[in-house]
Parts: C-alpha cells; sequence; structure tokens
C-alpha cells in the first residue's frame, strides 16, 4: 500500500489474507516509529482511508528490535486512536494497551514447547 506523506512517497504496509479477512502488515523500528510520548504506533491517514477502501479488517505490525508482533482491528484503530499531526503529516495513533501482542517464544511457552 503506497500512500504520499509530508515526507515523501511511503509504503504504509503490505495486504495480506488473515482469518479475520484482509490485513495490512508492516515491519517497523520501535527506535524510530514509536511514538514515546503517547506509547502508541500511528498510521498515516491517507493509508487508513485506502485500507477502509481496500476492505481491511486486522493490522499487524512486526516490531523488528525486540521481535514483538502486534495486532488491532482497523475499527478499534477507528474508535480509539487519537488524530495527530506532529510534524510526520496527519496521523491516527492507537496506545499501544489497546494492540494485542506476543514477544518471540510466548506462543511456544503457551504450547509447551521448547525452543
Amino acid at each position: 500500500m503506497i500512500i504520499t506523506t509530508p515526507q515523501g512517497v511511503r509504503c504504509a504496509g503490505h495486504l495480506r489474507e488473515c482469518d479475520t479477512g484482509l490485513a495490512c502488515e508492516k515491519t517497523v523500528s520501535k527506535a524510530k516509529h514509536l511514538l514515546r510520548r503517547r506509547d502508541a504506533w500511528a498510521y498515516d491517514l491517507g493509508a487508513v482511508k485506502q485500507m477502509r477502501e481496500a476492505g481491511v479488517s486486522e493490522l499487524i505490525i512486526n516490531e523488528q528490535d525486540e521481535g514483538v508482533v502486534y495486532r488491532c482491528t482497523l475499527e478499534t484503530l477507528l474508535e480509539r486512536g487519537e488524530h495527530i499531526d506532529d510534524g510526520c503529516g496527519r496521523q491516527i495513533a492507537l496506545a499501544r494497551r489497546y494492540w494485542s501482542h506476543h514477544a518471540p517464544g510466548q506462543l511456544a511457552l503457551a504450547l509447551g514447547v521448547s525452543l
């Protein structure tokens, strides 16, 4: 999903099928992309509009620094997200407390599998 931001043309994520329909998945660096004051992940408003038009139901963020995978519904982003413009264009930020997440090894522990 390609969008134009004040910083230029960017990839806002890749669309893929998931259990709940269509997901938009992106890989980010916590050090670079986490909004620290808000403890939130953000999406460009233009990307959110495109996701709605494409029928996206789920958002997936693969955080590469610690290997944590965050998931939420597009509906949660729209209902609980905060509209912001901190110089990176208009975005919707959703606090991490609203995302489900798992770190490497959590699934293996839940299944009783040793790595």
